[in-house]
């Protein structure tokens, strides 16, 4: 263990006004052992820590220097960090850098779940498949290790992300066994909460819960929108999925879900994926010019103030670099199997350039 615990016994003895030989006195020990205590050259027997704590009036965890939960901010910097070293596109020393976090704290929960998500975010970024598949190896087993934690907000967030990434990896049992982990209501208890909130006449609490659920169902309408188009794509119904990525474009735009969540981006690349596939490319590459200010109206949104629906939601700002999304992006549609007859396309390679000045 590489513990502290010498230093921390020598300031605390001398905080006490004890000497070597007191402490060893105390303790049935020589003084020689206390000396090795303190310059870290053996530790104490465990059962010496309790009665060694109570003597230097502390505790035992600040003797072993323990430290339990880590505050939100303080992950927050972590996983910051972590982004940061996944940017310079070194995938190992990042995932190095999170190995050392998890075994300094061993227990955080919240830590374990936020670099998991990271590793998520940026299984992208190596361009090494082998280090890939590792790097989505580590991730599954990183988030199954909160999969059955007491924090229900994390149990409940791991379950959904682990049926996305089992079902990636083509393990369709583990994916529905994980979502039939969570649990099921017949009635939404926080749309009954904004009713009881505005009866109380708490309004400004009520105001901002139902614009949150509003905002997450329309998100939910979204994706079952998604996914409809995607099925009529694999029935090669392509009219029938494009028509459903416009109404998806136009929920979004009525509702105004486009200016907090840069949702039609993804609608605007789907299309286009699909016309490029038809052979239709100058259809295709109109789609790719509508997708770039929408990815771009998603990096710019700092606030919600003045809008009619979601004005009392507030937005957290992306630790990730907008020109590391704007290079990745560029990068999968470039490599996208869809797009490569559009490389040669005079049209197509300014706007791989103009999605890539996008971070600039």
């Amino acid at each position: 263990m590489a513990l502290l615990m010498g230093k921390i016994i020598q300031k605390l003895r001398k905080e006490q006004n004890l000497t070597q030989e007191q402490v060893a006195n105390a303790l049935g020990v020589t003084t020689a052992a206390v000396s090795k205590w303190e310059t870290d050259s053996t530790y104490p027997d465990i059962s010496l820590l309790s009665p060694l704590a109570r003597l230097l009036k502390t505790t035992v965890d600040q003797l072993v220097s323990f430290k339990g939960e880590l505050s939100e901010r303080e992950v927050e910097n972590f996983e910051s960090e972590a982004r940061a070293i996944f940017e310079t596109g070194d995938s190992q020393k990042a995932m190095d850098y999170c190995a050392a976090l998890l075994k300094e704290y061993p227990s955080d929960d919240l830590l374990r779940f936020r670099l998991a998500s990271t590793y998520i975010f940026y299984l992208s970024a190596s361009s090494d498949e082998e280090q890939a598949e590792y790097q989505l190896a580590e991730t599954i087993r990183l988030f199954e290790t909160v999969r059955s934690s007491k924090i229900i907000e994390i149990r409940h967030a791991t379950l959904q992300v682990l049926s996305s990434l089992y079902t990636m990896n083509d393990e369709l049992d583990k994916a529905e066994q994980a979502i039939e982990e969570l649990p099921s209501a017949d009635y939404d208890t926080r749309m009954m909460k904004t009713n009881i909130l505005y009866m109380k006449e708490e309004y400004e609490e009520s105001l901002k819960l139902s614009q949150l659920c509003l905002f997450q169902e329309l998100r939910d309408a979204g994706l079952h929108l998604y996914n409809l188009a995607k099925i009529a794509r694999k029935y090669e119904q392509f009219d029938k999925a494009v028509a459903i990525a416009n109404l998806g474009i136009q929920l979004d735009q009525l509702l105004h879900v486009d200016r907090i969540s840069g949702s039609n981006a993804n609608y605007y690349l789907f299309k286009a994926e699909i016309l490029a596939s038809q052979g239709e490319t100058e259809s295709a590459i109109d789609e790719l010019e509508n997708f770039i200010p929408a990815l771009k109206a998603a990096f710019d949104l700092k606030e919600t103030k003045g809008d009619l629906l979601f004005d009392k939601i507030e937005l957290k700002d992306s630790s990730v670099s907008t020109p590391y999304i704007a290079e990745r992006m560029a990068d999968l549609i470039e490599q996208s199997e869809e797009f490569q007859p559009l490389l040669a396309d005079d049209r197509f390679v300014a706007l791989l350039e103009k999605l890539r000045s996008l971070g600039s």
